[in-house]
Formats: structure tokens, C-alpha cells, sequence
């Protein structure tokens, strides 16, 4: 069956692309200047419709993966990931690896540092929790060590427990101190560390009540 081409429309999206249509059938979505020398009545060689293909797939992992990243940061492994769930070919996902780092829409660097200070913000964990999760994510050695530099265990956990003080100041010390340790150990803290985050919580609390009989 002869493959030819039946018309070229401009993406509803993105002016800078192509949809093209084999035998009244979309078929490729590729880039302007991949579609510069070709026209509607225009016969495919298997060559040609091979080279289209590739071109198409490059262009839809690339797509995908900037859609991936509009919901947030997101590391070279993730990235690859997606990609490659979504059945694209190594060498299309290469190739929109490439372009993100290019436009730096993925760098490592950046997002361990992103996710170190979302963490801390909204869901605090120990630097040993927060280390595992981004070598799950792919993220070396070296960055994560470096986007943890300026995190420290002991405020962090002490943070931890003043959020709760609320929920916790009707308990008696004993069931304090076992919610407190266990809430802590949930969140990757050491028991040296939540410990410590535990005596200072009381001796605020101690404190507090000190002045406000004063």
C-alpha cells in the first residue's frame, strides 16, 4: 500500500509543530523544521516513514516529559522512568533527556535542593529519611550530600514536636514521651535525636508553665 501524504495542519497547540497525516490518518506530529520539505500528495519511502517515525517519537517523549514536570521537579531517573512506562525507545528517551538538560528543565542540583527545602517546609524528615528517598529518585551521592549540608536533625525534630504540642499537652509524660519517640521514628529520626527533641519539648513546657504563674 502506498504511503502518501494526505495533509499537514499546524498543532492546535504548539505553532512550532507539525501533525501530519498518511492516508487521512494522523500519523506523526513532528517539528516545523522537520516538515519543511514535505507537502500534501507527497509519497513515502519505508526510509522516509522510518526517519518520521523516529522523529515523532522524539517529539512525544519530549512532550510527555514537560508535561510530567508541569506538576513539579522532577530528577533525570524519574524522568527516564516515565518515559520508558510509557513504552518510548531508548533512543527517544535519550534524546528528550537531552533537550530537558539542555533547557534545564531537569537538573539534579537543583531539584535535591528543591526537595530538601519542600521536605523541610511541609513534611519534615531526617536527613537520613530525606537521603534515601532522593537515591531512590537517582540523585548522586555527591548532590544529595551537598543540598543536606545546611539541614540539622535536632531543630528539625524539635519542629516536629512543637507542631504537635496542641494535639499532645493532655497526655501525662509517659504517654508523651512514647508518642513523641515513636512520631519521630516514623520520620527517620534516631533515638539519640528524638531523645533530645523530647527533653526539649518538656523543658519548654516546664518553662511556659513557670512563667505563666509568674
Amino acid at each position: 500500500m502506498t504511503q502518501k501524504i494526505t495533509a499537514l495542519k499546524t498543532h492546535f497547540r504548539n505553532p512550532g509543530l507539525v501533525r501530519i497525516f498518511v492516508n487521512n490518518e494522523h500519523t506523526f506530529t513532528v517539528k516545523l523544521i522537520d516538515a519543511t520539505d514535505l507537502k500534501t500528495g507527497l509519497a513515502l519511502t519505508a526510509e522516509r516513514m522510518a526517519s518520521l517515525q523516529r522523529k515523532h517519537e522524539q517529539e512525544e517523549a519530549y512532550l510527555r516529559s514537560a508535561q510530567y514536570l508541569a506538576y513539579r521537579p522532577r530528577s533525570r531517573r524519574e524522568i527516564e522512568q516515565h518515559l520508558r512506562k510509557k513504552k518510548y525507545p531508548p533512543a527517544a528517551v535519550e534524546k528528550a533527556i537531552r533537550r530537558l538538560q539542555e533547557s534545564r528543565l531537569i537538573d539534579d542540583q537543583a531539584f535535591a535542593s528543591w526537595w530538601v527545602a519542600h521536605r523541610c517546609r511541609l513534611k519534615p524528615r531526617s536527613t537520613y529519611a530525606l537521603r534515601f528517598e532522593l537515591l531512590q529518585k537517582g540523585v548522586d551521592e555527591d548532590i544529595i550530600s551537598a543540598a543536606l549540608e545546611e539541614t540539622d536533625d535536632g531543630k528539625m525534630a524539635l519542629a516536629l514536636v512543637e507542631s504537635r504540642r496542641k494535639q499532645w499537652r493532655r497526655l501525662d509524660r509517659q504517654k508523651k514521651r512514647q508518642k513523641i519517640l515513636a512520631f519521630l521514628h516514623r520520620r527517620g529520626f534516631g533515638y539519640d535525636i528524638a531523645k533530645t527533641a523530647y527533653e526539649q519539648f518538656i523543658q519548654r513546657s516546664e518553662d511556659q508553665s513557670d512563667g505563666d504563674r509568674t
